[in-house]
């Protein structure tokens, strides 16, 4: 018998972890962020270890231990097992199929499923400080191309999709105005992650109400209240399964330890509420003003005690009234107070009672605007359904009157409202309608942002994938208000990268020469494609970084695109699934494209004008 150790992916949050051979399942756990890993004493051979995050698809791995070796299994992040589709091992080529075979290729007496055959693609950047990039220009240091002016748009074919973030004007309710701040970006053919924080002096106490904003041409504009939480805050969208031509998106901490916390609170059961219950600070600790606090935290922390009440600590009057003092501009600390009132009584008596206050409440949450989580507004509306049979009187008082406006508030507003995984979402209206007194939502928008927002991404959607682009996705405005704070900074380049001690190229095509200069080294090559429109306006780049057979890749290995200037961002980071790496954009011009990649130490280097079967838009650069 051989000691082992497996430790989960570290950005899982919550999820089930199942370690298992072909005779027999050898341990399974729940595991967060402080129980990821797993010592034992198991005998020598193949092994598989299952990763179900909660409410997500599982993802598997193939090890094997070994007598006399280091059998410790570091499961890469689970996005990078995304990346692969399962199709992950620990193994020599020469190995996977005696793994596939003896784990697999008999009766199991375990629900152990073997790796997918297809390949995923995912891009993740790393967060970090960065120097500031422009957001729109030419790949050639031309002026930048004004979308709002551009034909429909220069893109011949997929829909606009436009991504941005404004802040609340300061004293000006549901004034908004562009947001500053760090950002990284990941990007490949089926998601898009964003990481956002706020500027240095941000602080989660001030009450300013972040706005996140998505664009889907022809398809809807949604919003929602972005929860900038400490540590920052992970945005993710993917190509719907539903739809070609819609997106998922979801909007998570960046901290996996509260990621555990939103992760239980929409999907979770209870044996994964009590493996997060030791993650959830005390009441003392979440309302003290003295210390480093997160309101959101805090209000995360109130919602899973209600959801699981006798898995979590106590819910109190003073807690739900100290949330209201850490927090007055949240509609969901008086809705979480009012929900205490209520359920906190144990007699019709004292329900008669607050129901008075627990009303007043409510009316102090809509004066807020929206909810943060959309959990808060399924409390709400089966709140003020109570109150509004509560206060059905005849005649009418005037609590009778405010419960009436109140419900149908909520009521004229629901052809709006939507949700975004754990946040409460809505959709923009359609002005038009709205002048026939119809509050719909607008389904025929352009997928660009006014320009109240700052841009995180400005793309298109394709084939099912998302691409990037070089145009900043913001629609006229008939007054453009100027920001100094109106900026995102995207993140740096590796720091390992042997490029970046060398002296730059032409100013106009930096990397040409910097990386090499040749396409195809130590077994691994750059192969590009180009598809363009008919006008020559615009071209979609394909870049497909291909390991020659038998090349072994390490688990999370990733290669780092380096792209003219003019991209934002410039370096795009992108993880090998299946022993490629592939990176999709839309570009107006030509430029020299480069490539490191740090686990095996290779640079590549392709100047797409000197391709064969470049298209003019790229030749002449």
């Amino acid at each position: 018998m051989i000691k082992f150790t497996l430790e989960a992916p570290v950005d899982l949050s919550i999820g089930t972890v199942r370690i298992a051979n072909a005779d027999e399942q050898i341990k399974e756990w729940v595991a967060t962020p402080d129980k990821r890993t797993y010592s034992g004493i198991v005998a020598p051979g193949y092994y598989t270890a299952t990763i179900i995050p909660s409410g997500m698809a599982s993802q598997s791995v193939i090890f094997e231990v070994r007598a006399g070796e280091d059998n410790r299994v570091t499961v890469p992040a689970f996005a990078s097992l995304i990346a692969s589709s399962g199709n992950t091992t620990f193994l020599k080529v020469s190995d996977q199929l005696a793994a596939i075979d003896a784990l697999f290729g008999g009766a199991t007496k375990v629900d152990v499923s073997p790796p997918a055959a297809t390949a995923g693609l995912l891009g993740i950047l790393d967060t970090g400080p960065a120097a500031e990039a422009p957001l729109t220009a030419d790949h050639r240091g031309e002026p930048a191309v004004d979308a709002s002016k551009s034909k429909a748009d220069a893109v011949p074919w997929g829909q606009r999709l436009s991504i941005g973030l404004s802040k609340e004007a300061e004293h000006q309710s549901d004034s908004f105005r562009a947001f500053s701040g760090r950002a990284s970006m990941a990007l490949s053919e089926a998601r898009l992650e964003l990481v956002v924080t706020g500027p240095d002096a941000w602080s989660p106490l001030s009450g300013e109400r972040v706005r996140l904003s998505v664009a889907i041409e022809n398809v809807r504009v949604e919003r929602l209240l972005l929860p900038m939480y400490r540590g920052g805050v992970q945005i993710t969208i993917v190509p719907s399964h539903l739809s070609s031509n819609d997106v998922e998106l979801e909007v998570l901490p960046n901290d996996p330890r509260l990621r555990a916390l939103v992760r239980s609170l929409i999907t979770g059961t209870r044996e994964e509420a009590k493996a997060v219950r030791p993650l959830v600070r005390t009441a003392d600790d979440l309302l003290n003003v003295d210390t480093v606090v997160d309101p959101w935290e805090a209000i995360l922390s109130v919602l899973l005690s209600i959801r699981f009440p006798d898995d979590m600590p106590p819910f109190t009057a003073a807690l739900a009234d100290g949330l209201v003092a850490l927090a007055p501009w949240a509609y969901d600390s008086y809705v979480i107070q009012a929900r205490q009132r209520l359920y906190s009584a144990s007699s019709d008596a004292e329900r008669a009672a607050a129901a008075p206050a627990a009303l007043e409440m409510l009316r102090k949450a809509q004066a807020c605007g929206s909810p943060y989580f959309n959990y808060v507004n399924q409390l709400f509306s089966e709140m003020i359904e109570w109150l509004y049979r509560r206060f059905d009187t005849e005649p009418p008082d005037q609590s009778t009157k405010r419960a009436v406006k109140i419900r149908d508030r909520w009521f004229r507003e629901q052809s709006l409202q939507s949700k975004a995984g754990a946040s409460f979402s809505w959709l923009a209206r359609d002005e038009a309608q709205l002048k026939n007194g119809l509050l719909a939502p607008n389904r025929k928008p352009s997928g660009l942002l006014g320009q109240s927002a700052t841009i995180l991404f400005s793309g298109h959607l394709l084939d099912g994938g998302i691409r990037m682009d070089t145009g900043q996705a913001q629609a006229p405005a008939k007054e453009v208000t100027t920001s100094a704070e109106a900026s995102i900074e995207f993140g740096n380049a590796p720091v390992s990268c042997p490029a970046l001690t060398r002296p730059p190229g032409p100013e106009n095509d930096p990397n040409l020469g910097r990386f090499g200069g040749h396409d195809t080294t130590n077994g691994y090559s750059l192969k590009t494609h180009f598809r363009g429109d008919q006008a020559g306006n615009v071209v979609l780049i394909t870049m497909t970084i291909e390991a020659a057979p038998g090349t072994q890749i390490a688990p999370g290995a990733v290669a780092w695109f380096c792209l003219h200037p003019t991209f934002n961002p410039q370096w795009v980071k992108v993880i090998f699934g299946n022993d490629r790496a592939v990176l999709s954009l839309q570009s107006l011009g030509g430029f020299t494209v480069g490539v490191w990649l740090p686990e095996s130490g290779v640079e590549l280097e392709s100047d797409l004008a000197k391709l064969p079967d470049a298209p003019r838009i790229v030749r002449e650069r």
